[in-house]
């Protein structure tokens, strides 16, 4: 095997973050000769890093593209990762709270959710004269 294939297939092994230039440069030859190289030897062309930087732009939610460098796309699937959607103890209306405030909430010990502070005024007392009886 030619000095050169042997010590770009050694530098792939040995760097997988490296990309084909920073490999090419190392040992005086084209990024493309590196590639040629690396494909005949069935190694991988990308450095980790790129690989890297292609899944952060994935959306874990519907695995689509996201746009820029958002680690979610905007619009249903920021909402169903970011949000929870309840229905208010005591008159039933939606509630759209945080995930994190929701799960706070829950360690705390909280039972019900109410939509503003006059339902939850009212579900106490509701609360209280049922236990009362």
């Amino acid at each position: 095997m030619n000095e050169t294939k042997s010590r770009a297939i050694e530098l792939r092994q040995r760097h997988k973050d490296w990309t084909l230039k920073q490999i090419g440069n190392q040992l005086g030859v084209t990024k493309q000769r590196v590639f040629a190289i690396l494909k005949l030897a069935e190694l991988p062309t990308r450095s980790l890093r790129l690989l890297k930087q292609l899944k952060r732009k994935i959306c874990p939610i519907c695995f689509a593209p996201t746009p820029g460098n958002q680690k979610i796309c905007p619009g249903k699937c920021k909402e169903t990762f970011f949000f929870v959607h309840l229905k208010c103890d005591f008159c039933n209306s939606p509630i759209r709270m945080a995930k994190t405030t929701y799960q706070n909430r829950l360690t705390q010990g909280q039972k019900f959710f109410y939509c503003n502070n006059s339902c939850k005024g009212r579900g106490l007392n509701l609360q209280h004269a049922r236990k009362v009886k």
